[in-house]
């Protein structure tokens, strides 16, 4: 859920100490026009260069007139306009132009790079694109390069950084003449399918096998800067070639094709455990069938490597299977050098491992030591109900425990419910994601539910090794929280010496009211004498509730930047100490600005907004304060 509660424009605000804060705001005066408020009806009158195609224009007729258009920046020519009837947004365009958002809503605290959209290189997107990557990047049997004639390909949008939040739309000048008359896109934040690319099947069954068709897409950020998403797949020539299907009300066991599934997901040769070489990088499309009263059972730990097992799980749009792990298995695991760009998307996992066992310690996904890069995980639901027992690898929901100095790239969780943890046993686990050696990275709209109990530590992200280009947003636990280590977001450096930690991070929006020591955030990038280059450290626009010691520590800071920005919680900002890191020169103090702190917790409602009566003791308009888009 999207966190805007504390754009405070009154004069206890000072942004002008905040130089990323100043560009965001320079930036969107320099469009034109007054910005359209997030509640405000009306339409913008903003022209932002090099917008292409108008978001909420609706269907074009062959020969109509462009409804509503005004001037277009540098936009170019609308190539072969007459083919088919979209405006560049597809259908589920949200709220349309009032997306953009008034001047202090938003930062832009790691802009996007400012090469024009149509030059840019794969090398300008990738500290901000997490997915899906150029093909150039990509293995051959990617999850975005193939589409399968008999159900929509659909692939999610995944970005970082910039000036959230963004609007999407289909660059139709990149995009392949055959895809232009029916793709569609959840242009915004609270779109049907938001953020999401979708081709019909129907589409996709009558393109050519062995041809590439290419997907481009224009994204734009409150700044007004445009980022460059691009891609190209393949029309399933046959079948079993890139995907099998299971369905267990398919009433006999089949194939795996499509028009004859397997009726398990523990089909010998396939996915029966140390058996699944003629599953090796396909996808698993799980078939929801009767699994909401008869849920799959799961017995085989699928540890994925290049030569056994699914490259990825996922599930027909619009169905959502559900896997019983039994407290035994895991979802999957990774080992190998090559076992790149996994992808697991639209399902129900219940009753995660509760102990450790020979496929290391996570209780739904495990890796320890591998190499491999590029992985989206999102629109799941995942009812663990299990306690992370003991081991020696910090335990979680999700584990990626790198041992090496090489990070793994592109990474991005999004669009995840997780419930019922019920604690752990080490004072370090119990994390939904434990992220050790990442770069390039999303954390995205994540919501927790029963997590965690009092006496016992659980985070939601916990990190103790390199991590470097990270966000994480729109992390949100309202009910039944209970972090019993030191704070939710849980970042502090090991024991291993000149380490580059937690550089270009930003936490952002979340919103969580869960007893804990440090509230919020606990960062501590530096430990054991090691003090590497860290920084810069962004957190801005949270809502934290419930610590008993401070909303936010900062301890023993070596970096050279960190802001702390329109944050509101119940205790204070505890900047703890600073201290200088192994390669010379001292650190900057962490900057403090617009932060409400030792807000009384009679002065929130519910869902984490501030209440009226202390908006008008503060001197603040709700449209001002803003926590109000969700």
């Amino acid at each position: 859920m999207l966190s805007l509660e504390h754009a405070h424009r009154n004069g206890r605000t000072q942004n002008h100490r905040q130089p990323w804060a100043l560009l965001a705001l320079v930036a969107c005066a320099c469009g034109g026009g007054s910005p359209v408020g997030p509640n405000d009806a009306g339409v913008d009158s903003r022209v932002i260069p090099d917008s292409g195609p108008i978001a909420d224009s609706g269907p074009i007729a062959d020969s109509g007139p462009i409804a509503d258009s005004g001037p277009i920046a540098d936009s170019g020519p609308i190539a072969d306009a007459g083919t088919g009837a979209d405006t560049g947004t597809g259908a589920d365009a949200g709220t349309g132009d009032a997306w953009q958002l008034e001047p202090g809503h938003y930062y832009e605290a790691i802009p996007w790079p400012s090469a024009a959209f149509a030059g840019q290189t794969a090398a300008d997107t990738e500290p901000f694109v997490i997915f899906p990557r150029p093909n150039s990047e990509t293995e051959d049997y990617a999850r975005q390069r193939w589409a399968h004639p008999q159900m929509d390909y659909q692939i999610p949008i995944a970005l970082r950084g910039g000036a959230f939040p963004y609007h999407l739309e289909i660059d139709m000048e990149g995009t392949s003449l055959e895809l232009r008359s029916s793709i569609a896109i959840g242009a915004n934040y609270d779109s049907t399918n938001a953020y999401l690319v979708t081709i019909p099947a129907a589409t996709i069954a009558d393109l050519a096998s062995a041809t590439e068709y290419t997907v481009s897409v224009r994204a734009i950020d409150q700044a007004g800067k445009q980022l460059r998403v691009w891609w190209s797949f393949q029309r399933e020539a046959a079948d079993l070639d890139h995907f099998f299907f299971a369905d267990n009300s398919a009433g006999t066991n089949g194939d795996g094709s499509f028009a004859r599934p397997f009726d398990n997901i523990d089909e010998p040769g396939w996915l029966a455990a140390g058996d699944g070489a003629s599953s090796a990088q396909k996808i698993l499309v799980i078939r929801e069938g009767d699994s909401a009263s008869s849920p799959y059972q799961k017995f085989a730990s699928w540890n994925w490597s290049p030569a056994r097992f699914p490259a990825g799980i996922i599930s027909i749009p619009g169905e959502r299977p559900v896997i019983d792990c039994r407290g035994r298995t895991s979802l999957w695991g990774w080992q190998g050098a090559r076992s790149n760009d996994g992808f697991f998307w639209g399902f129900k996992a219940i009753n995660g491992r509760t102990t450790y066992t020979t496929d290391w310690h996570g209780s739904f996904a495990s890796e320890y030591g591998s190499s491999w890069n590029r992985a989206l995980i999102g629109n799941l639901e995942l009812v663990v109900n299990a306690r992370l027992a003991p081991n020696n690898f910090n335990p979680s929901v999700f584990n990626f425990n790198n041992v090496g100095r090489n990070p793994r790239k592109h990474i991005a969780f999004i669009n995840i419910t997780a419930s019922d943890v019920l604690g752990a046993d080490l004072p370090n686990g119990g994390a939904l994601i434990d992220m050790n050696g990442w770069k390039y990275a999303l954390v995205d709209n994540i919501t927790l539910r029963n997590w965690g109990t009092s006496d016992v530590a659980s985070q939601a992200i916990y990190s103790k090794r390199d991590i470097s280009d990270v966000t994480i947003r729109r992390l949100t636990c309202l009910e039944g929280c209970n972090i019993g280590g030191y704070a939710v977001v849980d970042l502090r450096a090991d024991n291993r010496p000149n380490q580059q930690q937690y550089q270009n991070i930003e936490v952002t929006r979340c919103n969580w009211n869960a007893p804990s020591r440090y509230g919020l955030l606990y960062l501590r990038p530096s430990a054991f004498g090691f003090r590497g280059v860290d920084g810069p450290f962004y957190s801005y626009f949270n809502t934290s509730r419930g610590g008993t010691s401070a909303m936010t520590r900062i301890w023993q800071s070596c970096a050279d930047t960190i802001a702390l920005d329109n944050n509101v919680g119940d205790q204070s900002i505890d900047v703890g100490s600073i201290v200088p890191t192994d390669f010379g020169g001292p650190p900057a103090v962490p900057t403090l600005s617009s932060n409400l702190e030792g807000v009384s917790s009679s002065d929130f409602q519910a869902d984490g907004t501030l209440t009226d009566a202390y908006l008008a003791s503060q001197g603040l308009s709700r449209g001002a304060v803003g926590h109000e888009i969700r």
